[in-house]
C-alpha cells in the first residue's frame, strides 16, 4: 500500500541488557499491525518510540510523561549506531530509507534520505564492520547512491510531512519534500498525533494541548510547546517610557530659557572678545609705555648731560671769574696797600710840618753857634753856683724827661687815632666810590632791556596766535592719528560687516541645505514607508492569513484548484469563516481536465483566465520588483541620511563660524564707535584748544603788555633811584666822613688837651725847681734874673737843636718822599680806583655767574624731577599694565583683528577691564545658575536625553585647557543644542517610535487573539466534518468534540483593541530627520499607554493561558445515555474500562483525518494501552483504526492469546537485540480485523 512506513531497522543500537552497542540489524515491520513480546527491559518500549520519530516528533514530545530525560545518546550509543526507516511512497518499488543517526556529542538526531529502499550493505563495510555516521554518506555517493545533506528535526519534519519552512533555506527544502515526502500534500502536525498516539499517559490536558498546539501560530521543536499567549511587555519599560516622555515634555518646556541662554552666551562671548581687545590695548599700551619710558629716560639723560654740560661751562666760567676776582682783588690790594702807605707816609709829614724841619736843618749851624755862645754866658755866670746848679739841672732832667715820656705816650696815642681815622676815612672812601660805581650802570637795567627786547618780540608772536590761534602739538597729533585710526577702525568695520554678512548667508545657505536635505530625506523616508506598507500588502496577498479560503487553497496540492479558482470571487477568499475542507472525490466525480464540479453540474473554465490571486505571479513580480526597489531606497536613504548629518554639522560649523563674525562685527563696531568718540572728542578738544589759545593769548598780550610797562616804570624807577641814590649815598658819606672827622679831631683835641696839661705840668715844675734854684742863688747873691733869661734862651736854642736831630731822618725820608713817591700820588690814586673798579665788576660778573648757576641748578632739579616724575608715572603705568596682561588679562588670547580700546590710558584701561571682568563674572554666575538649572533637567532621569548629555559632555574639550566661562558657554551650548531639530528629534522619534511599538505590540497581540479566536473556531469546524467522515466505533453514538475559546472576551482587550486602532499603518525607521520633528506624543495617547500600563502584571507583559481559555467537550451516547467529558475527573470517570483511550482515539482520529484529508497515508500508532482493553473493545479499537488507515504497535510482556489473535503478527524481542517476527496467524488476524 502506498505512503506508508514499511520497516524500522535498528542496526547496533543499545542492548538494554549490558548498556553495550547490540553489534545486530533488526528489524519491525509494523503494516498491519504488529504485537511486540518480550521480557521487561529488553527494549520493546525503547524501539517503540523510535517510530513517532519517523514523523519527525521530537523526543521531548515522545518521551512525555516518563520520567526518561535522555533518548539519542541512550539508544545511539555508538558513533555507527543507527535507526533506519523503510518507507513507500506512490508504489513498492518507490522506496525511501530515512537513516537517524546522534548528532556527534549531542542528545539530538541529525538525519539523511536515502533515495532507495533499506540495505543492510549500506551499514557495514567488506570487512562486516558498522559504518560510522561520517563514513555513512561517502560509502554511498561512491555506490552512486543519492542521499541527502545532514537535517535538523525541523528540516526533517518540513521534509517528510510536506511542510513549508520560513527560514533561509526553505526552497531547498521544498525540493527535497518533493522527491522524499510521505504523502503527496503537507501533513502538518502530524508529529504531534504521532508523539500523542506513543504517550504511555494521556490525559485531558494533553488532549487540551494538542488543540492548542494545533491552532497556536508559533511551532517549537526540541522544547516544550507553550500554550500561554503572552504579550511579552515589561511594566518597567511603560513606567519608563512614562517617565522618559515627562521628562522630555519638562525638557521641552525649558526652550526659553535655552534661548535666553543663547542671548547670554553671545553677550559672555563679546565680553570675552572685548576683554581679548583689551588684552590687545594693553599689550599695545605696554609697547607704548616702554617707548615713553625709552624717551623720556633718554631725554632725562640728554637733558642731565646737558645742564650737567651748561653747569660745568658755567663752572669753568666761575672758576675763571674767582680767579679773575682774586686777581683784580689782589691787584688792587697790593696798589692800595701801597698807596695807603704813601697817604700815611703824606698825613705824618704833614702832621710834623716837614716843610718846617727841612728850614730848621738848614739853621742847624747858627743855631749850634749861638747855643755855644749861651752855654758860655751861662757858665760864666753861674759857676760859682756850683752844686745848687747840678742839683738844680738834675731836677729839671727828671721833670723834663717825666714829661717827655707822658709826650710820647701822648704823641703815640695821637699818631694811632690819626691812623685809625685814615684808615676809616679810606674805607669809606672805597665804599663810597663802590657804591656810586655800582650806582653808575646796574645789571637790571640790561637785563630790562633783554627783556623788552624778548617781550616786544612775544607780543609779535602772540599776535600772531590771535590771528591764527591753534591746538597743542599733542593735540593735533592725536587727533592726526585718531583720523587714521578712525579710517583704520572704518575699513574694519565694513570688513567684518561683510564677513558677518557673508557668514550669515553662509549660515542661511546651509540652513537651506539642510532643510533641502531633511525634505528630501523626508520624502525618501515617506516613500520608503509607502513601498514598505506596499510590500507588506503585497506580503500579506502572497501569504494569506491562516484560517482563510486563499491560505487552504495554498494549502492543497490538488490540481482542480487551478480551475476552481476561476470560479471563486476573489472577494471570499481572505474569509476565515468559510472551513473548506477538502472531501475524498472519486476521479469520475471530478470531471474532465479544465471542468469543475459544481453541485450536480460540471463548469468547463479552460476558456476562463487563471485569476490574478491565484498564481499571484504579477504580484510576487511586483513584490520582487519592490524589494530590489527597497534597497535601493534604503541606500538612497542611508546617503540622504548622511548627506543631512553632513548639512547639519556645516550648518553648526556655520552656526559658529557666523556666531565668531558677529562676534568680531561687535568688536569692530565698538572700535568704530569709539573712534568715532574719541575723533570727536579730539575736533571738539582741538576747537577748545584753539579757543582757549586765543583767549590765552589775549590775556597773555594783556600780561605782556602790563609787564612792558612795568619794565619801563622799573627802568624809569630804576634810573630816578640811581640817582637818588648817587646823591643819597654822597650825603650819606658825607655825614660819616664829617662824623669821622669830628671823632677824630674829638680824640685828637682831647690828645692834644692832655698833651697840653703835660706840658703846663713841666713847665709849672720847671718853674718851681727855677724858683727853688734861684732863691738859693738869690741867697748866695748871684744875677737870677740874666742867668734865667740866658738859660732860656740856651734852652730854646737847645730844643730847636734837639728837634733837628731828632727830626734829621724825617727830614731825610720827607727829602726822598718828595722826590720819589709825591709827583706820581695823583696817578697812583687814580689807578688804585680803576683796580677797585675793576675788582667791583669781577665781583659782579662772580655774582652773576653764580646766580646763573643757582637758577640753572634749579632750573635742572626742575626739569629733571618732572622728567624723573613721568619716568615714575611710566613706569608705574607699565607695571600696572604688565599686572593687568599678566594677571587680569593673561588667558584673554583669541585674536581680534583691531581693539577699540588702542590709545587709551592706564587708568581708563584698568577701570574698563574691571568693569567688563564684573560683567563677565555677573554673567557667568546668571548662566552658571542657568545651566544648572537646565542640567538638572536632563539628569533628573536617567537614559534619554541625559545620555545625550553624557556622550555630548565626552566631547568637551579638557577643562584645563579652557577659561572657566569659556568652558561654561561650551556646556550652555550643548545644552541649547539638545532644543535643535536635529538633536532632539531623534530621541522625540524614539519615544514615538517605542509608543508605536507599544501599540503595534498590542495590536499584534490581539490580532494574535482574535485569530487564535478564528483558528479555533475553524478548527472546531473542521473536527467535526472529520469526526463525520471517519469511522465510528459502534459502542459510541453520536460522538462529537466541541472546542471553544473564551480569549476574546478578557477585560484588559478593550484597552488592547483601543491602541489596535490607534497603531500607525507605516511603521517608523527610526531616523534623526522624520516626520515627526518636535511633536511629542500627544497627551491622549499618553493616556492610553498610562491605562496599557495599568493592565500590565508588575512582572510584566499580559499573559493568556489558553489551556484556562479553550474549552474540549466530548459529547457521546453510551448504551442509550448521553455521557459529557469537559475536564480531567469527567475523563477519569470513563478511563476504568478503556473508554477513554477509546475516546482519546476517536479524537485523534479525527485530528488526524483533519491532517491527512484525502491523503492516502497510512500512519503506524504505537500504544501501550491495549492492555487495559477488554477483548471486544480491543477488536473494536483495532478494528476502527484500520479502517481509518492506521496500523496498531503494542507491546506486551508476554503473549497473550486474547490479545495476540486481534494481530497479524508477533514480534519477540529477546536480551540480545534480536527481534524475530511470527506471521503465521496472519490471514487469521486479518479476517478479524475485517
Amino acid at each position: 500500500m502506498p505512503h506508508q512506513l514499511r520497516r524500522i531497522i535498528a542496526i547496533n543500537i543499545r542492548n538494554p541488557s549490558d548498556s553495550n552497542p547490540s553489534g545486530r540489524i533488526s528489524e519491525l515491520d509494523p503494516r498491519g499491525g504488529v504485537l511486540a513480546v518480550g521480557d521487561n527491559g529488553v527494549g520493546k518500549t525503547t524501539f517503540l518510540r523510535l517510530i513517532p520519530l519517523f514523523y519527525g516528533a521530537t523526543p521531548s514530545q515522545v518521551l512525555k510523561g516518563s520520567g526518561k530525560a535522555s533518548m539519542i545518546r541512550h539508544t545511539l550509543p555508538d558513533p555507527s549506531s543507527a535507526v533506519a526507516y523503510e518507507y513507500e511512497r506512490e508504489s513498492d518499488s518507490h522506496l525511501r530509507t530515512v537513516v537517524m543517526y546522534a548528532k556527534d556529542g549531542e542528545d539530538i538526531p541529525d538525519f539523511r534520505i536515502v533515495s532507495a529502499g533499506f540495505d543492510e550493505t549500506f551499514f557495514y563495510d567488506e570487512n562486516n564492520t558498522f559504518v560510522t555516521r561520517t563514513e555513512f554518506a561517502p560509502r554511498l555517493h561512491a555506490r552512486n547512491i543519492n542521499v541527502s545533506p545532514v537535517l535538523q528535526l525541523n528540516e526533517y519534519r518540513s521534509v517528510i510531512l510536506n511542510e513549508r519552512m520560513s527560514s533561509k533555506n526553505a526552497k531547498q527544502m521544498a525540493l527535497l519534500a518533493r522527491d522524499h515526502s510521505l504523502g503527496p500534500r503537507p501533513l502538518r502536525n502530524l508529529n504531534q498525533i504521532a508523539a500523542a498516539m506513543a504517550n504511555e499517559k494521556i490525559s485531558f490536558r494533553d488532549l487540551q494541548n494538542i488543540v492548542l498546539e494545533r491552532v497556536a501560530e508559533d511551532q517549537a521543536t526540541e522544547s516544550k510547546r507553550q500554550n500561554v499567549r503572552e504579550l511579552k511587555q515589561r511594566r518597567e519599560d511603560v513606567t519608563t517610557w512614562l517617565d522618559s516622555r515627562t521628562h522630555m515634555a519638562d525638557i521641552l518646556k525649558r526652550k526659553p530659557d535655552a534661548d535666553r541662554m543663547k542671548e547670554r552666551i553671545g553677550r559672555i562671548k563679546g565680553v570675552h572678545m572685548e576683554l581679548c581687545s583689551l588684552h590687545v590695548a594693553v599689550k599695545a599700551a605696554l609697547a607704548q609705555a616702554a617707548t615713553d619710558q625709552e624717551r623720556l629716560t633718554s631725554e632725562r639723560k640728554s637733558q642731565a648731560e646737558a645742564f650737567d654740560q651748561a653747569l660745568g661751562a658755567l663752572g669753568n666760567e666761575i672758576t675763571e671769574a674767582e680767579q679773575k676776582k682774586t686777581e683784580a682783588y689782589n691787584e688792587w690790594q697790593l696798589l692800595n696797600a701801597a698807596f695807603e702807605g704813601v697817604t700815611s707816609r703824606q698825613n705824618h709829614f704833614d702832621r710834623i710840618d716837614a716843610k718846617t724841619l727841612e728850614a730848621n736843618e738848614s739853621r742847624e749851624a747858627a743855631l749850634r753857634q749861638q747855643a755855644r755862645d749861651k752855654e758860655k754866658e751861662h757858665e760864666r755866670l753861674t759857676s760859682a753856683s756850683g752844686s745848687l746848679l747840678t742839683e738844680y739841672e738834675r731836677s729839671c732832667l727828671e721833670i723834663e724827661q717825666s714829661a717827655q715820656r707822658q709826650q710820647n705816650e701822648i704823641a703815640e696815642r695821637k699818631a694811632t687815632a690819626q691812623s685809625a681815622g685814615l684808615k676809616k676815612r679810606l674805607t669809606l672812601g672805597e665804599a663810597k666810590d663802590a657804591d656810586l660805581q655800582a650806582l653808575e650802570e646796574p645789571p637790571r637795567l640790561a637785563e630790562i632791556a633783554k627783556e623788552r627786547t624778548r617781550l616786544a618780540t612775544r607780543e609779535g608772536e602772540i599776535n600772531q596766535q590771535i590771528k591764527n590761534p591753534a591746538a597743542t602739538d599733542e593735540t593735533l597729533a592725536a587727533q592726526e592719528e585718531a583720523e587714521a585710526i578712525l579710517e583704520q577702525r572704518r575699513k574694519d568695520f565694513d570688513t567684518a560687516k561683510d564677513a558677518a554678512s557673508d557668514r550669515e548667508k553662509d549660515e542661511a545657505q546651509a540652513r537651506g541645505e539642510l532643510e533641502a536635505a531633511i525634505r528630501k530625506l523626508e520624502e525618501l523616508e515617506a516613500s520608503q514607508k509607502a513601498l514598505l506598507d506596499h510590500i507588506d500588502a503585497l506580503t500579506a496577498q502572497v501569504t494569506p492569513e491562516p484560517g482563510s479560503l486563499l491560505a487552504f487553497i495554498r494549502a492543497s496540492d490538488d490540481p482542480v484548484w487551478p480551475h476552481a479558482s476561476k470560479l471563486i470571487a476573489e472577494a471570499v477568499i481572505h474569509r476565515t469563516d468559510l472551513s473548506p475542507v477538502m472531501l475524498d472525490i472519486p476521479a469520475a466525480q471530478r470531471g474532465e481536465e479544465g471542468a469543475v464540479v459544481v453541485g450536480n453540474a460540471t463548469v468547463s473554465t479552460q476558456e476562463l483566465p487563471l485569476p490574478e490571486w491565484f498564481s499571484m505571479d504579477s504580484v510576487r513580480h511586483q513584490l520582487e520588483t519592490a524589494k530590489g526597489q527597497i534597497a535601493n531606497i534604503n541606500a538612497s536613504v542611508d546617503k540622504a541620511a548622511d548627506h543631512a548629518e553632513k548639512a547639519r554639522l556645516k550648518l553648526k560649523q556655520a552656526g559658529t563660524d557666523h556666531g565668531s563674525a558677529v562676534a568680531t562685527l561687535g568688536l569692530a563696531k565698538s572700535a568704530f564707535d569709539a573712534a568715532v568718540t574719541d575723533k570727536g572728542r579730539l575736533d571738539s578738544l582741538v576747537k577748545t584748544e584753539r579757543s582757549d589759545a586765543e583767549t590765552q593769548a589775549r590775556k597773555d598780550l594783556d600780561g605782556l603788555r602790563t609787564a612792558l610797562n612795568v619794565l619801563v616804570n622799573e627802568e624809569r624807577a630804576i634810573r630816578e633811584g640811581v640817582k637818588d641814590k648817587r646823591e643819597a649815598i654822597n650825603a650819606g658819606y658825607k655825614r660819616q666822613a664829617e662824623v669821622l672827622e669830628a671823632e677824630s679831631n674829638s680824640e685828637i683835641n682831647k690828645l692834644d688837651a692832655e698833651s697840653q696839661e703835660v706840658e703846663a705840668t713841666l713847665q709849672t715844675n720847671l718853674t718851681n725847681a727855677r724858683q727853688d734854684y734861684e732863691r738859693k742863688l738869690a741867697g748866695m747873691g748871684l744875677d737870677t734874673v740874666r742867668i734865667n733869661a740866658v738859660e732860656k734862651e740856651l734852652k730854646g736854642l737847645r730844643d730847636q737843636l734837639d728837634a733837628i736831630a731828632n727830626n734829621r731822618h724825617e727830614v731825610v725820608a720827607w727829602k726822598k718822599f718828595c722826590k720819589d713817591e709825591l709827583p706820581h700820588f695823583e696817578t697812583t690814586r687814580r689807578k688804585v680806583g680803576e683796580l677797585h673798579t675793576a675788582y667791583l665788576k669781577a665781583s659782579q660778573n662772580l655774582g652773576g655767574l653764580e646766580t646763573r648757576r643757582n637758577d640753572l641748578t634749579k632750573e635742572a632739579k626742575e626739569v629733571l624731577e618732572a622728567l624723573d616724575g613721568q619716568i615714575s608715572t611710566a613706569a608705574n603705568d607699565a607695571q600696572r599694565l604688565e599686572e593687568l596682561r599678566a594677571q587680569k588679562l593673561k588667558d584673554y588670547l583669541d585674536f581680534v583683528p583691531s581693539s577699540a580700546y588702542t590709545g587709551r590710558y592706564m587708568l581708563e584701561l584698568d577701570q574698563e577691564v574691571t568693569r567688563k571682568l564684573r560683567t563677565l563674572v555677573d554673567e557667568a554666575a546668571a548662566l552658571r545658575s542657568e545651566v544648572l538649572s537646565l542640567r538638572n533637567e536632563f539628569e533628573k532621569k536617567e537614559g534619554g536625553p541625559n545620555d545625550w548629555l553624557k556622550l555630548k559632555r565626552k566631547e568637551l574639550p579638557d577643562r584645563q585647557t579652557r577659561l572657566e566661562h569659556e568652558y561654561l558657554w561650551l556646556e550652555a551650548e550643548q545644552l541649547c543644542d539638545w532644543f535643535e531639530r536635529t538633536e532632539c528629534g531623534s530621541f522625540i522619534e524614539q519615544l514615538t517610535h517605542q509608543m508605536n511599538g507599544f501599540f503595534e505590540n498590542a495590536s499584534v497581540f490581539v490580532s494574535r487573539l482574535d485569530t487564535f479566536d478564528r483558528l479555533v473556531a475553524t478548527f472546531n469546524t473542521e473536527l467535526g466534518r472529520a469526526l463525520a467522515t471517519a469511522e465510528h466505533f459502534e459502542r459510541f453514538k453520536n460522538l462529537s468534540v466541541r472546542v471553544t475559546s473564551s480569549v476574546g472576551q478578557q477585560a484588559f482587550l478593550s484597552v488592547l483593541r483601543k491602541m489596535r486602532d490607534r497603531s500607525p499603518t507605516i511603521a517608523l525607521t527610526g531616523r534623526s530627520y522624520s516626520r515627526v520633528g518636535m511633536e511629542l506624543p500627544s497627551d491622549e495617547d499618553v493616556a492610553l499607554v498610562r491605562e496599557y500600563k495599568d493592565i500590565l502584571r508588575s512582572d510584566g507583559g499580559v499573559q493568556v493561558d489558553l489551556n484556562e481559555q479553550v474549552r474540549l467537550e466530548f459529547s457521546l451516547y453510551e448504551n442509550g445515555k448521553r455521557s459529557v467529558i469537559s475536564n480531567e475527573e469527567e475523563f477519569r470517570a470513563v478511563s476504568s474500562n478503556g473508554n477513554s483511550a477509546l475516546i482519546t482515539a476517536m479524537f485523534l482520529m479525527g485530528f488526524v483525518q483533519m491532517i491527512r484529508g484525502s491523503s492516502p497515508v497510512r500512519l503506524v500508532w504505537v500504544t501501550d494501552e491495549l492492555g487495559r482493553f477488554d477483548a471486544k473493545n480491543v477488536g473494536a479499537f483495532l478494528k476502527t483504526l484500520a479502517l481509518n488507515n492506521i496500523d496498531v504497535i503494542s507491546a506486551s510482556p508476554s503473549v497473550d492469546p486474547a490479545l495476540a489473535r486481534h494481530f497479524p503478527r508477533l514480534s519477540l524481542f529477546e536480551n540480545t537485540g534480536a527481534i524475530f517476527t511470527n506471521e503465521t496467524h496472519e490471514l487469521e488476524a486479518e479476517h478479524e480485523l475485517a
